[in-house]
């Protein structure tokens, strides 16, 4: 599995702003390019499968 976070489904293909960061007592997937966020997840590598898993309809961009 790839520990970095795949380029963002909603913003430009060759965009570098994709992260994992921590939120709260979670983390998430977030976009630094268009704001889009994934699921919360108990920890650093759900966050980050659950963000390179993710699609253009998944219903995660954030409004």
């Amino acid at each position: 599995m790839s520990k970095q976070p795949k380029p963002c489904p909603f913003a430009h293909p060759i965009n570098a702003g994709s992260a994992i960061e921590p939120i709260n007592s979670h983390y998430h997937g977030v976009c630094h390019d268009c704001g889009a966020e994934g699921p919360q997840a108990a920890t650093f590598a759900e966050a980050l499968k659950a963000w390179n898993a993710r699609r253009s309809g998944d219903g995660h961009r954030k409004q």
